[in-house]
């Protein structure tokens, strides 16, 4: 059976369906995964100098690229990954701020590559 509970608590406004969210520095991961070439997908907070890293299972990196000074919102980057050898690699997106090069956010995630 199916309950609800009724808060006794008036309403006291309503959102504007026409505001957009509060963006964030949100890694939403590497799409399609396991594969040969993968989309890795990401929000930026703010305008931000972003740098890629990718590393093996025994942690070596294998791989650094700095994809310079982003705009906020959704970002897409490309991985071809099919001159390197099938695994487990895992990934760090860094985010620092453009003017003072403070890291504003770092964001980890792991993929399965194929060939």
């Amino acid at each position: 059976p199916a309950w609800a509970h009724l808060a006794n608590t008036p309403v006291t406004g309503v959102e504007d369906p026409g505001l957009k969210p509060a963006l964030n520095y949100t890694l939403l991961g590497a799409f399609p995964n396991p594969a040969a070439r993968s989309t890795i997908r990401y929000t930026l907070a703010a305008p931000s100098r972003v740098t890629f890293e990718m590393f093996d299972v025994a942690g070596r990196m294998i791989e650094q690229r700095s994809l310079g000074i982003q705009a906020a919102g959704r970002r897409e980057l490309p991985y071809d990954g099919t001159g390197g050898s099938a695994g487990i690699y895992f990934y760090r997106l860094k985010a620092a701020d453009p003017q003072s090069g403070a890291v504003q956010a770092v964001l980890n995630g792991r993929m399965i590559l194929v060939n």
